[in-house]
């Protein structure tokens, strides 16, 4: 064989060696980031009082709504609609141990209609089964 036969082949082992035995770097943008896991949700709520007549004698009602979750990446929206089908906007909303109290003063005879939205934040989803709005 001529020489450039043999260096030829010399070139060629010495690149499959290289490629053998040459070190693996790991690049850091490829490892698995945990922060980018979806949190989930697992919410149950109910009404726990709710008191069945109302009185307008300028007295607040009282409402409690007791939740049970697992995971703190959401909220409770409440909404009040009044008998003349508007909104109240002047009620107390707070949190409590077990859940949350809604109390508002009711100025007009008729139905008030009582609900409580339960939405996720921070990106985080609701899991099977799935919290329904509360109505009253």
């Amino acid at each position: 064989m001529d020489s450039r036969s043999w260096a030829a082949f010399l070139l060629t082992g010495i690149l499959l060696l290289s490629g053998c035995f040459g070190g693996i770097e790991t690049n850091e943008d490829e490892i698995p980031n945990d922060d980018t896991t979806v949190k989930t949700v697992v919410l149950s709520a109910e009404w726990d009082v709710n008191p069945d007549t109302i009185a307008l004698d300028g007295t607040s009602v009282i409402f409690t709504i007791m939740v049970e979750n697992v995971g703190d990446e959401w909220t409770a929206e409440p909404t009040i609609i009044s008998p003349r089908i508007s909104q109240v906007d002047s009620y107390e909303w707070e949190s409590t141990p077990l859940g949350f109290q809604m109390s508002f003063i009711p100025v007009e005879l008729g139905e008030y209609v009582l609900q409580v939205k339960f939405i996720p934040t921070n990106g985080a989803v609701m899991s099977e089964p799935i919290q329904g709005d509360l109505f009253h």
